[in-house]
């Protein structure tokens, strides 16, 4: 009878300690959206778009104004959200995400889909980046781009390497990003054969996605 009552005390005291737990714990909403930058809600200042929602939240609730997510894409950032974990070495792009959910769920992988299957790396159980190389093509409206002029037209990403320069290869730029992720030194210089293969494969790639 002794042995009965003192699990049944001891269920009574954790079940009154889960309560307590449970009415002081927060309750926190995490909300993570693509392409928002901090200046973007009227809340914060944006005079050109009104967001009363969103103003309500930070009236009610609590508003940090020094937050920084761990890539500039929702995939990985969620990753690093859920796991409590960042990888600053693993070159992952958003068409990875569905091959890599698709490998997870058993799905056959059509043979016209882009990206690499990076469900590994989703997993946390590899840091191994995707094997192509990531080619970008600039907006013709972003030669001129806050502030900036006469940009590059276009950027590719090898690695730790990210090369930038225009549709014919001139004015090629060099940067590592392992080392330089503000891309503040440019390498070209001293790496002449990576910038030769890296702009003249971008090139090649540009004339092979745009019409005549």
């Amino acid at each position: 009878m002794l042995g009965f009552r003192a699990i049944l005390t001891s269920a009574v005291i954790l079940w009154v300690a889960a309560l307590s737990d449970a009415e002081t714990r927060p309750n926190v909403v995490l909300i993570l959206i693509d392409d928002m930058g901090w200046g973007d809600f009227s809340c914060f200042g944006n005079a050109a778009a009104k967001t009363p929602h969103i103003d309500r939240l930070a009236k009610e609730g609590m508003v940090f104004e020094q937050f920084y997510v761990n890539s500039p894409i929702c995939s990985p950032s969620r990753v690093a959200i859920s796991t409590g974990t960042r990888n600053q070495e693993t070159v992952f792009s958003a068409m990875d995400l569905v091959p890599s959910l698709m490998k997870l769920g058993g799905a056959i992988r059509p043979t016209s889909l882009d990206g690499e299957d990076m469900h590994q790396v989703l997993l946390g159980k590899s840091k191994d980046p995707r094997k192509q190389p990531l080619f970008f093509s600039c907006p013709p409206d972003r030669k001129n781009y806050y502030g900036l002029e006469n940009l590059p037209d276009l950027a590719m990403r090898e690695g730790q390497w990210k090369l930038l320069c225009d549709y014919d290869g001139s004015r090629p730029l060099l940067y590592d990003l392992s080392k330089d992720p503000g891309e503040a030194n440019d390498l070209t210089e001293n790496h002449k054969d990576r910038v030769l293969s890296m702009s003249k494969r971008l090139v090649e790639w540009y004339c092979k996605v745009t019409p005549e």
